[in-house]
């Protein structure tokens, strides 16, 4: 960030493949940094760099081929000079500023990973000494992720990743906790665009609910609701049971309009409506079928 263009944001990557200093940068508009304080993340993966502002994603990179080894933490505050980025100071400039800085944490997806804790230091000349500059808090995965939630990890509780993906045709956002699921979408929809994990969902127990997620195959939106009965309302049909008293067959008519209409005579003459037959699931995924 500028400090002259507090609307907008730099998500950068700063390689030497190819060169000795090769930047890339997405810019990002729209958010004021100089409203009040903000959340700033990166998720460093093997493959991408995700950035986050006020955890939304606002910018993704391809991460640098050189980029695969343990680095630290720069938080800094430097003042332009003649041929830097910002460009030389003037009589405008002030004489000091300042950055405040609520707190910095640092989590791991692999537990083997440890963080090398340093205290804050000064960045004299606002140029880099080669240390860290803040104070960096480590935590497990499950810590992390439950501190991402919004939710504090209650002593030995164990958390699953929500992923979540936006629907770059529908502008609906989709979740889930399945690494596979995630990798299938990744691999197989193209148009949905990968926004990392906002939070993260505790392991089933007495004091979680559930979740239930449902896909409408007319309009392809998924539809998700915690109430039992709404679940149950949704993924079952009950039967309404008919008797012909001509030929002896029975008909079970899976909606109240069909029902309506054999009761009315579309279907003709001879049909005893004998009550609901019995319930059945609607198809899904998760069946098996003989």
């Amino acid at each position: 960030v500028l400090g002259d263009e507090p609307g907008t944001i730099y998500a950068s990557t700063h390689s030497k493949v190819g060169g000795p200093n090769v930047t890339e940068t997405q810019t990002v508009f729209g958010i004021d940094t100089s409203k009040g304080f903000h959340t700033y993340g990166v998720d460093w993966q093997a493959d991408t760099i995700t950035y986050y502002v006020d955890n939304n994603a606002v910018a993704r990179l391809a991460t640098p081929s050189d980029m695969n080894k343990p680095m630290y933490m720069l938080l800094n505050l430097a003042v332009g000079d003649a041929g830097s980025w910002p460009g030389a100071t003037d009589a405008t400039t002030p004489a000091e500023g300042h950055m405040l800085i609520d707190s910095v944490r640092a989590y791991a997806r692999n537990p083997g990973v440890v963080a090398d804790i340093q205290d804050a230091s000064p960045v004299p000349g606002g140029h880099d000494p080669g240390g860290s500059n803040a104070s960096v808090q480590a935590a497990t995965p499950s810590q992390g992720l439950a501190s991402m939630s919004g939710v504090p990890a209650a002593e030995g509780s164990h958390v699953t990743a929500v992923y979540r993906f936006f629907d770059t045709r529908t502008g609906d956002h989709f979740y889930t906790n399945s690494t596979a699921e995630k990798a299938q979408i990744l691999q197989t929809l193209p148009w949905f665009t990968y926004e990392g994990t906002p939070w993260a969902t505790p392991t089933p127990g007495a004091d979680t609910i559930d979740v239930f997620r449902f896909f409408d195959t007319g309009t392809t939106a998924h539809f998700f609701t915690t109430s039992v009965g709404e679940r149950d309302q949704i993924i079952k049909m009950t039967l309404e049971r008919f008797f012909n008293t001509k030929t002896g067959q029975h008909h079970f008519a899976g909606n109240a309009e069909e029902a309506a209409g054999i009761n009315q005579g579309a279907a003709g003459a001879g049909w005893i409506d004998e009550g609901k037959g019995f319930t059945v699931h609607a198809p899904g995924d998760g069946m098996l079928f003989a």
